[in-house]
């Protein structure tokens, strides 16, 4: 639903989206939802990424108690297995860099939502880690130099932070809410080590290697804070739902960025649903409709204590580059 869900009325995922709609659940349940295959490509100036994978992204256990109902889960934010090539060439000089990235950022936490009143604070913890081997081959065109450096990076960061989340309903339409803190750094490490080989450097013949280790700064910043403000309407089977989801720039200097959602559902006696949905940048960068824009679709289907799903997005962006991303996801919840 292009990312809505902080005013939906049946929420599942709810710990990510508005962590107090789990108040609504009436039964214990095991969520294993959004599971990703996904395709990316982006293009800038000589760059060009690709990128193919497969992962997990949701997985949650709802307990519902007699005066709380909780939520442990963790969700697989932004995997991403990415090849980097970049070629420059001008009269003088060629440089090629052959770049393999392996992202992982996973988000977990726990929530406590209360039953009788439409309220929760949710304390989740982030962990990124990147790592990153690059091969650089430098030639000039006008001498003897050529030169090749490898590169290894190994990027760990741990940060925690609090949310405070609510709704309120009125007949069909409902406001939800969800404040997440700025996060706190638990842990970080930063190591680099870099082997740089240099052929012709002074004579047509010599070689030279150099060795360096270093800490760098490099993916080791804290998310700022976010804002997220849903509404929901529904009406008969159909429920329509727009969220505005405000980010802190990642300098925290308080400059925030800004999505718009547009989400909508269609239930069915049987237990079907239809779903589809965008989600849009909006800011001084964004010169017409389209330039960074994200679509989504989706059908589920309930059968006994099993409501599963299936759904395809795509995302452009044409801001500061050429980005292309496609995907499908399935998940099932288990009700019990």
């Amino acid at each position: 639903m292009g990312n809505s869900g902080a005013a939906i009325s049946d929420p599942t995922a709810g710990s990510y989206y508005n962590p107090s709609l789990i108040n609504k659940k009436q039964k214990d349940s095991y969520s294993i939802n959004g599971n990703t295959l996904n395709s990316l490509s982006a293009k800038a100036d000589n760059t060009e990424i690709t990128s193919f994978t497969f992962n997990p992204a949701y997985l949650s256990t709802i307990m519902v108690g007699d005066f709380m109902v909780h939520e442990f889960y963790i969700a697989n934010l932004s995997p991403a297995k990415l090849n980097i090539n970049a070629n420059l060439s001008t009269a003088s000089e060629v440089v090629k860099v052959d770049e393999n990235v392996d992202q992982n950022q996973i988000l977990f936490g726990y929530t406590m939502a209360f039953k009788e009143i439409p309220f929760a604070l949710s304390y989740f913890s982030r962990y990124n880690q990147i790592d990153a081997n690059t091969n650089a081959e430098y030639t000039s065109l006008t001498s003897n130099l050529r030169s090749t450096t490898v590169q290894k990076i190994n990027n760990k960061y741990l940060g925690f932070g609090i949310s405070a989340s609510g709704y309120t309903t009125v007949g069909g339409y409902t406001f939800g809410y969800q404040l997440k803190t700025r996060e706190l750094k638990i842990y970080k490490k930063n190591k680099s080590s870099t082997i740089n080989y240099v052929h012709g450097g002074t004579s047509a013949t010599d070689y030279t290697k150099f060795e360096t280790d270093s800490e760098i700064a490099f993916g080791d910043q804290a998310l700022g804070n976010q804002i997220t403000l849903g509404h929901g309407f529904k009406i008969g089977d159909h429920e329509f739902l727009t969220d505005s989801q405000f980010v802190e720039s990642g300098d925290l200097n308080s400059s925030y960025s800004f999505r718009q959602t547009f989400g909508y559902r269609m239930d069915s006696f049987f237990g079907h649903q239809v779903f589809c949905g965008l989600s849009h940048q909006l800011g001084p960068k964004i010169k017409y409709f389209g330039q960074d824009i994200y679509y989504s679709v989706g059908y589920s289907w309930l059968k006994r204590a099993f409501r599963s799903a299936f759904g395809l997005y795509a995302y452009q962006n044409r801001v500061d580059a050429e980005v292309f991303a496609a995907g499908l996801t399935f998940g099932s919840e288990f009700n019990y």
